[in-house]
């Protein structure tokens, strides 16, 4: 069967004249160069693509990254929570029992204060911490807070 095909070509090529023979040539040369062309944009195409590919996979490990990273730290961050819930309810506790006043509570926080820097430090801490604000916060601890430093700080004679 293909031996016939290349028979039927030969003998079709034979009856075309020289000048219909150079127009085939010449049709041939150009579509041999417009298959050659397409084929190197093709090949540019797929080499891009394949870059492109490459940045997004880069671009999708990040993000997976940071979103592993977030949640990682959103636990943490939950954790934190509910540890200073716990301890903010068993010092109410303490409190309602009597176990503990607020006043002693306060002046354990400032133990071991014994200059002003170290006040000072120890003050802009805890109000941080028993801030209204926080969740953790408390306002009557805010108010002893205050109340121990202004003590503190009129026994060192801070300004």
């Amino acid at each position: 069967m293909v031996v016939m095909e290349i028979v039927n070509r030969e003998s079709e090529l034979e009856e075309f004249s020289e000048n219909e023979l150079k127009e085939y040539k010449r049709w041939l040369f150009k579509e041999s160069v417009r298959l050659n062309t397409e084929r190197k944009e093709l090949k540019s195409q797929k080499e891009r693509l394949s870059r492109e590919n490459m940045l997004f996979d880069k671009r999708l490990q990040i993000l997976q990254d940071g979103f592993r990273e977030l949640d990682q730290d959103r636990k943490k961050l939950e954790r934190e929570w509910t540890r200073l819930r716990r301890e903010k309810e068993m010092l109410e506790e303490d409190m309602a029992f009597g176990l503990i006043d607020g006043q002693g509570l306060v002046h354990q926080l400032f133990c071991g204060v014994n200059n002003s820097l170290t006040l000072k430090k120890r003050y802009k801490d805890l109000i941080k911490i028993y801030h209204p604000d926080n969740l953790a916060g408390n306002h009557e601890m805010v108010l002893l807070i205050n109340k121990e430093y202004e003590t503190l700080k009129d026994e060192m004679n801070i300004r």
